[in-house]
Parts: C-alpha cells; sequence; structure tokens
C-alpha cells in the first residue's frame, strides 16, 4: 500500500512539496501486508505494489511479521536457475524524472548477494525478468562485492562502483538520488545510518563532484518504483528488506 505525503523528519527537507508534485511513500506496514500473498501478482484495486516473480524454486517477496516500521523481504533462493523477487507499479510509469524530484530509501542486507545475485533500488521502466535488461534506469546496484549506482538511457548506460563501500550481513543503508530538470542524476549514500537528534542527516555524496547524465525524455524518461533481489543464473543467493521507499517528481 502506498500513501502520497512524507510522515516524518527521517530526511530534512524531504520532497519538493511544490504545487502538482507527485508524491509516493510506502513504509510497508498495515493490514494488507499480513496477507498470505502480501502484494498480488496482477493489479488489483488498492494495491500500488505487484510482485515480481521469476523462477520455479520459487523466491519470495513477503512482509517481514512484526516488523519494526514495516519492511517487505525479497529473498532468493540456492536453485541454479535465473531468479527474481521484486516489487513494481506493475509498468504503470508515472514519475517524469526530467520534471524533477528524487527517491529515498532505507535497505537492510540480512543475506549479502552472493555470485550473480544483485539487489536492486530505485526506478526503471518496464520490468525485465533480468533488471540488467531494463531499457531505462535510475537506481543503486548491490551485488557480491560491491554497492554501485547506474544510469541508464538506453543510449548509454552509465555503473559507478561506490569506492570502498561493501555490503556485510545485516548492514544497513540509506539511499538518496537527486534528478534535475536537464538529465543530471546525483546519488547519496549512508551506511548504517544513526538517528540524529535535529531529524537532518549529513549526507555524503556518491563519487563528489561526479553527476551521472539521463538523457531520455517523455515517455522514456517516465518511470515506476523498482525493488528487486534478482540473478540471471546460477546459484546464488541474496535477501534484501526494504524499510520505506519514497519518490517525488514535479
Amino acid at each position: 500500500m502506498g500513501k502520497t505525503s512524507w510522515s516524518g523528519p527521517l530526511v530534512s527537507g524531504a520532497g519538493f512539496n511544490s504545487p502538482g508534485a507527485l508524491e509516493f511513500l510506502d513504509d510497508f506496514i498495515g493490514a494488507y501486508t499480513t496477507l498470505a500473498v502480501p502484494w498480488p501478482a496482477a493489479a488489483t484495486v488498492g494495491a500500488n505494489w505487484a510482485q515480481l516473480i521469476t523462477g520455479a524454486a520459487p523466491p519470495t517477496v513477503t512482509a517481514l511479521a512484526d516488523g519494526a516500521g514495516g519492511q517487505a523481504v525479497l529473498a532468493l533462493t540456492a536453485t541454479s536457475e535465473a531468479q527474481q523477487a521484486g516489487l513494481a507499479h506493475l509498468n504503470q510509469r508515472n514519475f517524469l524524472i526530467t520534471n524533477g524530484g528524487e527517491f529515498i530509501a532505507r535497505v537492510i542486507i540480512p543475506v549479502v548477494p552472493t555470485l550473480l545475485a544483485k539487489f536492486f533500488v530505485g526506478l526503471a521502466s518496464d520490468n525485465a525478468a533480468n533488471p540488467d535488461t531494463v531499457t531505462h534506469s535510475v537506481w543503486f546496484e548491490f551485488d557480491a562485492t560491491s554497492l554501485r549506482v547506474g544510469v541508464d538511457d538506453n543510449i548509454v548506460d552509465t555503473n559507478v562502483a561506490v569506492p570502498a563501500l561493501t555490503s556485510a550481513a545485516n548492514d544497513v543503508f540509506l539511499l538518496r538520488c537527486n534528478f534535475d530538470q536537464i538529465g543530471n542524476v546525483r546519488f547519496y549514500v549512508i551506511k548504517n545510518p544513526t538517528q540524529y537528534p535535529s531529524g537532518r542527516i549529513p549526507w555524503n555524496q556518491v563519487a563528489q563532484g561526479t553527476v551521472l547524465p539521463f538523457t531520455a525524455t517523455g515517455a522514456n524518461a517516465t518511470l515506476q518504483p523498482f525493488l528487486s533481489a534478482a540473478k540471471a543464473s546460477g546459484a546464488g543467493v541474496g535477501t534484501l528488506r526494504v524499510d520505506f521507499f519514497y519518490v517525488c517528481a514535479n
């Protein structure tokens, strides 16, 4: 389930809140997430998210039982096959990123991805069973050895490793991405953030001074929230928990 307002002081100044701004926030809480299948596989009244499942094992998308603050859990299995456990807006793309905006997420990694397994957190065009083949995307990508930031406008696929930033079991990451009206995309990340009394967070910019370009426009720049644990093949495993996801666009 989603709501269309920012709900707290987690990030100072989050949300553009300008007239006409489109906002979406999900804390993954409430009765809907207690169902046996917490998110449907098809369009359903009252559900913003739909499950993305690939693989016969199968991988799973669940809600963490009594998880503090609400958490969605995306888990792969060790079966040697292509797999995806994800959540997206069923290819209903509503956020035109060239209007300017941002997305913010808090994620926990109880099981670090191994072998070919990866996690994706951000915005994307229509889903593909292997997220690496999605045509347009702006996201954070975790693999077995690194955290990367990526922008793909279907012309240039830019993928940059965050120096000296890897993940271990139960690490927490606060992720933020800003995009402006002239195609500049900036990424920020905090590993294992602590609480700040004022509610303000000292964001550290990924690859300081580096701006990644996104040149697509119109329908190709209109993206959907996208959360995924996936692997193209092999016996890799990984579990991603998403505490909240927020996005806004003017």
